[in-house]
């Protein structure tokens, strides 16, 4: 069945275009984190913050959040005079830009093309389905692969092409979704999404909620959201997790714990447990944290994730991670939520797998990340599914000339790995949830 609750249209660019607009002349967005692999977790907005996240199942003593980031010369001047954040970052950025260049220069190998992925699709604008001429040029560009520009260039006409018609391609995915037993409700603000997920825990007589990583819900402020309904609520990818311990917002939207070091993730691993470690013993910090960690899997009622892309012709969600923490999130618990934007929609499973292909290479240096999930409904009897369409400004910046391209983002985080302002200062001088523009 589907719900409505209102237009779920906003006359504004919202949160995420205001980001935007104050991250323009900026370092960029943001990427990957190396070892631990995190992703990200941001600021919520400032009146929809809440104070320390989980207090109440905390070990230890932690700063208090403030409701809104310290001015700009304030931020500037910390960052500045973080020598080993600097060093940190910059380290990243070379053996980033290393991996990258090696995994897109595999992608123009014809075997992987040809062999691994099948027929190579046609340049933009050739349809391989018609005539001789359009498979001779889908042939040839099977024989020879495809380069980043062109890869990329198909990935954004089609998301351009989705977004200018999103009504028409949301509508296919809700059937194709309820279809397969899905619920799907389109909100009509922020504060409506987060009061949808909180009634949802009331009437299941759920009180804990597992998250896997997402933007969309930092914008909303899910979490301050939920805790205000006296709901615990855990981050499970590890440096999500690092991030909420710290009372602190992500600095790399793939990796939020990008600026922390092996001291410091010692420092906030005892505080929350209880139990000392050792800062050199890496093996002891990771095992700590996944014996934990499991602990919230186990016993969560409600799985919140994002999605990397919503398949319209099969009402699918794809998510790629490289932890597995989603895998859990999404299949443990009886309901699983999904949290997600109309830039997320994607025709046919075809056009996913190009995202997948970009995704990886440019985020992480892979050619594809350890666990890409689809998930087409429920798996079991009792099982519960409920997409949640957030707009949050997205009609505005679709409508927007100057805006319009940042809806082709996939979040992959290039553009802060390759952005000199970003590696002297990180990501917290920034500001809000996006530590930068988009697409640099």
């Amino acid at each position: 069945m589907s719900a409505n609750g209102a237009d779920g249209r906003r006359r504004r660019l919202g949160w995420a275009g205001r980001a935007l607009v104050a991250a323009a002349g900026g370092a960029a967005g943001a990427a990957a984190l190396g070892g631990v692999r995190a992703a990200r977790r941001a600021l919520a907005p400032p009146d929809e913050r809440g104070g320390v996240t989980n207090r109440h199942e905390r070990v230890g003593d932690f700063p208090e959040r403030t409701h809104t980031p310290e001015p700009f010369r304030e931020r500037y001047r910390l960052a500045l005079g973080n020598e080993r954040m600097r060093a940190g970052v910059l380290r990243f950025q070379r053996n980033w830009r290393n991996a990258r260049d090696t995994s897109f220069a595999d992608l123009a190998d014809s075997e992987e093309m040809g062999e691994v992925y099948g027929r190579g699709p046609a340049p933009v604008g050739v349809d391989v389905n018609t005539g001789a001429e359009a498979a001779a040029a889908g042939a040839e560009f099977a024989r020879r692969g495809r380069s980043f520009e062109e890869l990329r260039d198909e990935l954004a006409a089609i998301k351009d092409r989705t977004i200018a018609e999103s009504e028409r391609y949301l509508a296919e995915f809700t059937a194709a979704a309820e279809q397969r037993g899905c619920v799907v409700y389109r909100s009509s603000s922020a504060e409506d999404a987060g009061r949808y997920v909180a009634d949802l825990c009331a009437r299941k007589g759920i009180r804990r909620v597992a998250k896997s990583k997402s933007m969309l819900t930092e914008e909303i402020g899910l979490n301050p959201a939920l805790e205000g309904r006296g709901l615990h609520i855990a981050e499970t990818d590890l440096g999500e997790w690092l991030v909420q311990l710290a009372e602190e917002r992500p600095s790399h939207i793939i990796g939020p714990a990008l600026h922390m070091d092996r001291h410091r993730t010692a420092e906030l691993l005892a505080r929350a447990t209880g139990q000392p470690l050792d800062p050199d013993d890496i093996g002891a910090q990771v095992g700590l944290a996944r014996r934990t960690l499991r602990e919230e899997f186990l016993t969560a009622g409600l799985g919140v994730s994002g999605a990397n892309a919503l398949i319209c012709e099969t009402g699918t969600t794809m998510i790629v991670t490289n932890e597995g923490n989603a895998e859990l999130v999404t299949s443990l618990p009886d309901v699983h939520v999904v949290i997600v934007g109309i830039e997320k929609l994607l025709p046919t499973i075809a056009d996913a797998m190009k995202q997948v292909r970009l995704l990886a290479r440019s985020g992480t240096g892979q050619a594809i990340s350890v666990y890409t999930t689809f998930i087409s409904g429920p798996d079991r009897p009792g099982k519960e599914i409920h997409y949640v369409f957030v707009d949050n400004g997205r009609s505005a910046m679709a409508a927007d000339p100057d805006f319009r391209s940042a809806l082709r983002c996939i979040r992959c985080g290039a553009c802060a790995d390759v952005c000199p302002p970003y590696q002297v200062v990180g990501g917290h001088a920034f500001g809000y949830i996006y530590s930068g523009a988009i697409g640099l």
